[in-house]
């Protein structure tokens, strides 16, 4: 994939409540709120040491294009390719690299020797991060911190060492800020979806008589790494066994008249998907779930008929069930029929009855209405919408009827 050197952050959405939370700014320190505020920062640390690893992105008010970035050595290549041109950095540790003294570096080996060679780091992460909040001109400031990624040891030995910084926790904040979505994220949901809907026709191209459904996954999981995608946890499921949940081994065997159920997705610039579609293998489709299938698909498109700015989560959520209702299923119940989609597959709404969430324009989300029948089968319909000024636009391509194959 293509690098990404730019600002992720909605600036209107962060200002707006940044102020309506009496904050100067905000660090980031989970994997996905440090990927947001650095601009696409996805340290090699949070995958070979997650629970010990320190990195930070401070972002005060206003200056998103240029966050203080607070990461050891090892991180110093990453942060030049995928942050922000105006990105200031904060260095700490220690890494050993060698330089060859005859040869002539290029701009990004120089760029790291400057770094990591030549530029002396602080000791450790909370001198570190403390001259980095210092750098931010946050150090006299109330600050909302990523409570979930920050040891209260650390806030402890931070908040001492800078008596007039107030850190408030602001996790959920961030995700709040998270949810209504830049073009550039945009974009990268569209990618992540697009290569979600190629890997699922790649798969489909193997189904066989006697395949399991572990050869499918493989099959997608091959397509979308070779597409430059990262993988996700994905179901592709038989008939009945698509109707108990997650499989632990994913030993079903397809066979004629088979439904494959494909509820799938992948992650491209640190951006998800997660759609589901049936096919029906070599055969008819079951009259019965036929019946259910088109009321589960009246109930989705009736959801997103009601998507605006100014309709609550909660409200998405009553028509689905009532459109699936109406529409033949008239016992059907559901704790959500979506969710908002993003650095996350749950990205922080539920199209759910206890969420009360305003939809706003730019909010993206996975709309779905799955019925699982067990001893019958798992019926489940999942397209990717964005809340628009007008309505809704669905972006997912893929035919929304039980295709057939094989």
């Amino acid at each position: 994939m293509t690098n990404h050197r730019g600002v992720l952050v909605n600036t209107t959405v962060a200002d707006r409540e940044l102020d309506a939370n009496d904050l100067a700014g905000l660090i980031g320190a989970t994997p996905e709120n440090l990927l947001y505020l650095s601009g696409g920062l996805e340290p090699t640390g949070h995958v070979v040491s997650k629970y010990t690893t320190n990195v930070f992105a401070i972002a005060p008010r206003g200056e998103y294009d240029a966050p203080v970035l607070v990461a050891g050595l090892g991180e110093m290549g990453q942060i030049r390719q995928v942050c922000p041109p105006g990105a200031r950095i904060v260095h700490f540790g220690s890494f050993t690299r060698y330089v060859d003294a005859d040869a002539e570096l290029d701009e990004h080996e120089a760029w790291v020797k400057h770094w990591v060679v030549d530029t002396p780091g602080r000791p450790n992460a909370l001198e570190a991060l403390v001259a980095g909040i210092e750098e931010a001109g946050l150090a006299s400031a109330r600050v909302g911190y990523d409570e979930r990624g920050m040891s209260p040891e650390l806030v402890a030995a931070v908040s001492e060492r800078l008596p007039g910084l107030e850190l408030v926790p602001a996790f959920a904040l961030i995700r709040r800020i998270r949810l209504v979505k830049t073009p550039e994220e945009i974009e990268r949901l569209t990618q992540s979806l697009r290569l979600t809907e190629e890997a699922i026709q790649a798969a489909l191209a193997i189904a066989a008589v006697g395949v399991q459904e572990e050869d499918l996954i493989r099959e997608f999981r091959m397509s979308v790494v070779g597409g430059g995608a990262g993988t996700l946890a994905n179901e592709i499921t038989f008939t009945r066994r698509a109707a108990t949940g997650g499989h632990a081994v994913q030993d079903g065997v397809l066979k004629e008249g088979d439904i494959i159920r494909f509820d799938v997705g992948c992650r491209v610039g640190g951006y998800c998907s997660d759609i589901a579609r049936l096919y029906a293998f070599r055969g008819d489709v079951d009259p019965r779930a036929q019946a259910i299938y088109d009321a589960m698909a009246a109930g989705e498109e009736r959801a997103m008929a009601a998507m605006r700015p100014g309709v609550t989560a909660r409200e998405i959520f009553h028509e689905a069930v009532e459109g699936v209702k109406e529409a033949g299923v008239p016992e059907y119940k559901r704790n959500h029929v979506g969710h908002a989609v993003g650095l996350e597959v749950y990205d922080g709404c539920l199209l759910a009855p206890g969420d009360e969430t305003v939809l706003e324009a730019g909010m993206t989300f996975e709309v779905e209405t799955p019925y699982y029948e067990i001893g019958f089968l798992g019926i489940q319909i999942e397209d990717t919408v964005i809340v628009r000024e007008d309505g809704h636009e669905m972006i997912t391509e893929l035919p929304r009827t039980i295709e057939r194959v094989g």
